[in-house]
């Protein structure tokens, strides 16, 4: 089956090449993840937050992470500083329930099922769109608590080049180069990266033995680089090609005597091509395929690298049929293939996953509707159904409530179905996917001076895949479906613009509850909040933003016998427009230098930045 999976979309291709279309109609900013099709954010009814390039670059950080934290129903902890293993935790479902795409195409580890979000390089992104709340009647497999996508750098046209130097504290260094032009029919663009920093020692305050411990700093460097090719026949057809390579170093500190100099090496490559044309005023066909890869190398003693890679082919098929206005009607097919290799001998080392999905948006009056069904087949157990209807009713005053129900499934990852047995465990491959059902209602007010939304959402996911000693053996560990998961919880926004002030904030509480135990899933503060105030100043060109992060404490563990305290940091971004070409930027982040922590290993926390200070020049030219 693996040969014909890239045949189909360049045959598919290679059709549209003759034929005629119907120029595209240049649009509005639009959000396309939540429905796969583009759409207005006022219009959206899924709970969707938006970054823009904008957005990320008055954050002016190098961390993905620190970017996430604190957006509405998301959670965020990681292992110490830049490129120490982090986790996204959308609405408190599991850090494997997130679906992330990039450019379209998944990413991420098929043997341990999540996203290394500290090897992304914020240099590379134009924007990320996250969508709250189960996606599986799109996208499939994970997409339980939500999907994030992320899109680099974009194609525009005529002349753009942006540079950026800069450097901080823990000897941190970060240098760019982006350039992107082209006509209007045809454009590209090409964007390099690199960061580097000396880091510090992500265990300086543990009152670990000094075994345990290592007393060096934990560094960390990154180079990328991204490409993107467009161009737009005679006949209507755009065909855009994409190319993204992340290689990353990172220091961490071990929990064993054995490691006495440990890093991690890894690679994130995608590659892909995608046609889009209208054959009719009323039917927009895309075909799209593409290579994605996630390879990871531990370094601990000479003899003893762990080597896991994952190799991923994708190809899909989406048509568009717009009946009449506010009414359209999808139907695709999706084809996905994973393939792992690396120092562990896996019993099954690839499968498949093929999939039929149908949406239909509708809109009649003040009300709007979205109903979604997707057939899947997974190679290792058959077949699964999920699906989503959401409602929304516009009320007088441009108020609208909402309405939501939705169901979604996480397959098991190659390390919960076949990790090599050994004295201390195994996989098992009787495994069932977790399965959730999820519904949420909601009120809001979009595109006013004073935007704001309130939401309240349940999800309750059964079959939790969790590691257990076995009853003859307790050193022995394999996976089982015992886990059930009750969440509930309210995530409430707002942003306003005053005079010269911007104001934004975002609330979230939820009750994450393991229901096999009645205690709180591990990982998850049931109380965020994060409120940002920025101001533009009258007489100079510059930019001033603080921004105040607050979460509860959590557990950091399943039985709940290990308590990380809750935090409060406060961190401090500037710009100052030199000329029109040059501008400066200033950010201090964890500004009262706060000692904290969001994650532990077993009792030992690994401590969160101190005060991080990063001063970098940025020169654009525009024709």
């Amino acid at each position: 089956m693996k040969k014909y999976s890239m045949a189909i979309p360049l045959l598919l291709l290679s059709v549209l090449w003759g034929a005629p279309f119907v120029s595209a109609t240049e649009l509005d900013p639009v959000i396309v993840t939540a429905t796969r099709t583009p759409r207005a954010p006022a219009n959206t009814l899924a709970p969707v937050t938006v970054l823009t390039r904008l957005d990320i670059e008055k954050a002016q950080t190098d961390n993905v992470p620190e970017l996430l934290a604190g957006l509405p129903g998301i959670d965020v902890t990681q292992n110490g500083g830049p490129g120490t293993t982090a986790n996204v935790y959308m609405r408190g479902t599991n850090s494997g329930h997130v679906l992330v795409l990039v450019n379209g195409r998944k990413m991420g580890s098929a043997t341990l099922g999540t996203f290394p979000w500290e090897n992304l390089p914020v240099s590379q992104i134009e924007r990320i769109e996250i969508v709250r709340g189960p996606r599986s009647a799109l996208y499939g497999s994970e997409a339980i608590g939500g999907v994030v996508q992320i899109f680099t750098r974009e194609r525009l046209e005529g002349l753009n080049v942006d540079m950026e130097l800069g450097s901080g504290s823990w000897d941190s260094r970060r240098a760019a180069f982006a350039v992107s032009g082209g006509g209007k029919n045809t454009n590209a663009s090409f964007t390099l990266a690199h960061y580097q920093t000396h880091g510090y020692n992500v265990k300086q305050y543990s009152n670990a033995s000094s075994a345990l411990n290592d007393s060096d700093d934990d560094g960390h460097r990154n180079l990328s680089l991204s490409l993107k090719l467009g161009h737009t026949f005679a006949n209507g057809l755009l065909v855009e090609g994409d190319f993204f390579r992340a290689r990353t170093r990172s220091e961490f500190d071990a929990t064993s005597t054995l490691a006495t100099s440990d890093n991690t090496e890894s690679v994130q490559q995608s590659l892909g091509l995608k046609a889009t044309g209208a054959p009719s005023e009323r039917w927009k066909l895309t075909v799209t395929g593409g290579l994605s890869r996630d390879d990871s190398r531990n370094f601990t003693l000479k003899d003893l690298d762990d080597i896991f890679n994952t190799h991923r082919r994708s190809a899909s098929i989406q048509n568009d049929f717009r009946i009449t206005t506010g009414h359209t009607f999808t139907l695709g097919a999706d084809y996905l293939e994973e393939q792992i290799s690396g120092t562990s001998a896996y019993d099954v080392s690839e499968r498949y996953d093929r999939a039929l999905f149908t949406q239909y948006q509708g809109s009649y009056g003040r009300t709007d509707w979205v109903a979604g069904l997707r057939a899947g087949e997974n190679e290792q157990f058959g077949d699964h159904l999920t699906g989503n209807l959401e409602f929304g009713h516009r009320l007088s005053g441009g108020m609208r409530i909402l309405a939501g129900y939705g169901t979604a499934f996480k397959a098991p990852t190659f390390n919960d179905l076949y990790y090599p047995a050994t004295a201390y465990g195994a996989g098992n491959p009787d495994l069932q996917p977790e399965e959730s059902k999820s519904w949420e209602v909601g009120l809001e007010n979009r595109g006013n001076d004073f935007d704001w939304s309130a939401r309240a959402f349940h999800t309750r996911i059964k079959g939790l895949i969790d590691w257990t000693p076995s009853a003859n053996n307790p050193w022995f560990w394999t996976p089982t479906n015992v886990g059930r998961a009750l969440i509930r919880g309210v995530e409430i926004e707002a942003n306003t613009t005053i005079g010269r002030f911007d104001l934004g904030g975002a609330f979230t509480w939820m009750d994450p509850e393991n229901e096999t135990d009645r205690t709180l899933l591990a990982r998850r503060a049931r109380t965020t909040f994060k409120g940002s105030l920025g101001y533009r100043f009258a007489r100079i060109p510059a930019h001033l933003t603080g921004t105040l992060l607050l979460q509860s404490a959590r557990y950091n563990d399943a039985k709940n016998e290990h308590r990380v305290p809750g935090y409060g940091i406060v961190n401090l971004a500037a710009t100052y427009d030199i000329s029109d070409a040059w501008e400066a930027r200033l950010v201090a982040n964890n500004l009262f230098d706060r000692r904290y922590k969001t994650a532990m290993a077993t009792a030992t926390p690994y401590d969160a930045p101190g005060r991080y200070v990063f001063l970098s020049l940025i020169w654009r030219y525009s024709r």
